[in-house]
């Protein structure tokens, strides 16, 4: 799904290179209703962000990606225990500055292990976050 998204998430995407939701920040998202993430991930890009985010109840993950600027891009985003093992979205999406991408996959037990969230570029560049669990 691309999506357009507001400043907020350029100043997400200034605040570092590895962001993880606070307790404060879930307790708020749970109280807003709003499913909060049971542990995120995120990696700061040139030109964007790329997050993973785990959840619980329903167990799911998410992974988004948030183009700050730059030349719009043709990506896609996936997830998985490692580099050499991610489930990529099937779905190339052409994303612009201000634009992003989000996907949600239903999982068992996403809290079992550690995964990592992946944004694709077609012409072969890949970025990775650091690992997530629960």
């Amino acid at each position: 799904m691309r999506y357009r998204f507001t400043s907020l998430a350029a100043a997400v995407a200034v605040a570092g290179s590895v962001i993880a939701c606070s307790p404060a920040v879930a307790s708020a998202q749970a109280g807003a209703g709003v499913q909060a993430a049971s542990s995120e991930r995120c990696k700061t890009l040139k030109n964007g962000i790329v997050c993973i985010a785990l959840m619980q109840n329903p167990q799911r993950i998410r992974v988004t990606y948030k183009k700050t600027g730059g030349s719009p891009v043709t990506a896609r985003v996936g997830y998985g225990p490692n580099s050499n093992s991610i489930r990529w979205d099937s779905t190339w999406y052409t994303v612009f500055a201000g634009e992003g991408i989000s996907r949600t996959w239903n999982v068992s037990y996403p809290c079992s292990s550690t995964f990592i969230g992946a944004l694709g570029i077609n012409d072969g560049r890949t970025y990775e976050t650091a690992g997530a669990n629960c």
